[in-house]
């Protein structure tokens, strides 16, 4: 193994511009094969992340009593469990006192108290993925007939200042063809305006879409008079299913609801499109890495045939000359590995954070480093295989 060693280190300080080509290409190789490795386990880790932390989407509506609340959240695999109260449309007006009346098209949910308003695993949601504040002006709703509507209404109308609205006496009605009008909602409250990022989470991604229209708009609205439905229950991806099973033994029938979204649709599209169009660049780049390395590797042993032969002379076995070039490879492999995962990192965060953008998601670059050491093996593989097939190829030339 010394004398191997001294041998490696004797060409490598004798061929400096062979050394330099060889070290170009393994960077190359390695730049290929790190990226496309790490890169598709590390966004499909990110993914899975991001389908966790997007668990408003998944809900089960359990109808039973209220007093069961207590035994479903302590349930194995849920999150969070809820009072359910009617949500709904109102295709009408509203009538702020001092500002006036507009048209809306309006979604809103509600609930008989302000604790039970907004679950708690929204408000998660909404700051897993880059939500910084829910509110953009005013507050929570406190008491009954008090509401918080999304910031698109002021836009579409041109409310330029919140506090025209904060606090004033609204009403809420049903339109019918104009000539027939029924109050939902009357000496209601405008106590906040909430950030329109709300709804890009899970459970409110329908809602987006339609209130992109002018006029439409999304509310949360505290009533005590609303009708209790049942819970609702919120789970990851991962255990809906068992929790759907445990809760229609226990209470019967039960509806299970999973929401997507574009944007998870996207980062799914992408997850496969980009990891295999990697994989196919990497394939790509390691044919003409194997290649051009079996062919340098033949010249190479050429150049090398007096040391060879003056090796063979002096008693030095196949497995020292081998050895020697073997080692010659790992020492150069060991730094150029090095620079190469540090370069394939930097890039896939930068296509990280490039994703991350397009698709208005937040989620983390976690690198799996699994994947690094992969890498790392299977690069020494084939600078090993190579070495071999080479050596060999070399002696059975020699010796015809």
């Amino acid at each position: 193994m010394i004398l191997s060693f001294k041998l490696a280190l004797m060409n490598i300080r004798r061929y400096p511009l062979r050394i330099i080509g060889s070290v170009v290409c393994l960077l190359l190789f390695g730049f290929a094969l790190f990226s496309a490795v790490t890169f598709t386990r590390s966004l499909k880790n990110a993914v899975a992340e991001v389908l966790k932390l997007r668990s408003s989407g998944n809900i089960v509506l359990v109808k039973t009593d209220i007093s069961e609340l207590g035994a479903i959240s302590e349930m194995p695999g849920v999150l969070e469990a809820v009072p359910y109260y009617r949500d709904g449309f109102v295709n009408g007006e509203i009538t702020i006192d001092s500002v006036g009346e507009f048209e809306i098209n309006l979604f809103y949910e509600q609930s008989q108290n302000a604790e039970t308003l907004i679950p708690k695993t929204y408000l998660n949601e909404f700051r897993a993925l880059g939500g910084k504040d829910i509110l953009v002006a005013g507050r929570m709703p406190e008491s009954g007939n008090e509401m918080i509507i999304c910031e698109n209404f002021c836009e579409d109308y041109r409310i330029l200042n919140y506090d025209d609205i904060l606090n004033k006496r609204t009403t809420i009605s049903h339109d019918f063809f104009r000539d027939e009008k029924i109050i939902d909602y009357e000496n209601m409250r405008i106590v906040g305006i909430f950030s329109e990022d709300l709804l890009n989470i899970a459970a409110l991604e329908y809602y987006k879409s339609e209130t992109f229209d002018f006029g439409s708009a999304f509310a949360f609205i505290v009533d005590p008079g609303s009708n209790y439905r049942g819970i609702t229950v919120y789970s990851t991806i991962e255990n809906i299913d068992r929790v759907c099973e445990k809760l229609s033994e226990k209470y019967g029938g039960v509806i299970k609801t999973v929401f997507t979204s574009e944007a998870l649709e996207k980062l799914s599209g992408l997850h496969l499109f980009i990891g295999n169009l990697m994989y196919l660049a990497a394939g790509a780049i390691a044919f003409i890495y194997l290649m051009t390395r079996i062919i340098s590797a033949l010249n190479y042993f050429r150049e090398k045939a007096p040391f060879i032969t003056a090796a063979d002379a002096f008693g030095c076995g196949k497995p020292h000359i081998l050895g020697a070039f073997a080692l010659e490879n790992i020492v150069l492999l060991i730094p150029v590995s090095i620079v190469s995962a540090l370069l394939s990192c930097s890039f896939i965060k930068l296509i990280f954070k490039i994703l991350s953008s397009y698709l208005g998601i937040k989620f983390d670059t976690v690198i799996d480093f699994g994947s690094i050491l992969t890498a790392l093996a299977l690069m020494v593989f084939v600078e090993l295989l190579i070495l071999l097939i080479s050596f060999l190829l070399f002696r059975k030339r020699d010796n015809d």
